[in-house]
């Protein structure tokens, strides 16, 4: 079987980036609902999310997670009738 050199890069580059304190997927999952709080409210979440900002970065299924999640948010705020 031949070897993939494109996957060896890939995991070779994950390894490389990888930090000690490195958030799991449950962990970030368990706070996305904040980041996109503070997302809709303009709020500079690299600076105060930065550990699940990383995971994101690097983990595309919760990434994708979480832009399906600003989707829908996005989706419903249009449709929310105005503050009185």
């Amino acid at each position: 079987m031949p070897v993939d050199v494109w996957v060896w890069r890939d995991v070779l580059c994950e390894a490389i980036t990888t930090h000690v304190d490195e958030m799991s997927c449950e962990e970030c999952y368990a706070k996305v609902d904040r980041l996109a709080e503070l997302v809709l409210q303009r709020k500079d979440t690299v600076s105060l999310m930065p550990r699940v900002h990383d995971h994101l970065a690097h983990c595309q299924e919760c990434r994708e997670e979480f832009q399906a999640l600003m989707s829908a948010l996005r989706g419903t705020a249009q449709l929310a009738p105005p503050a009185a």
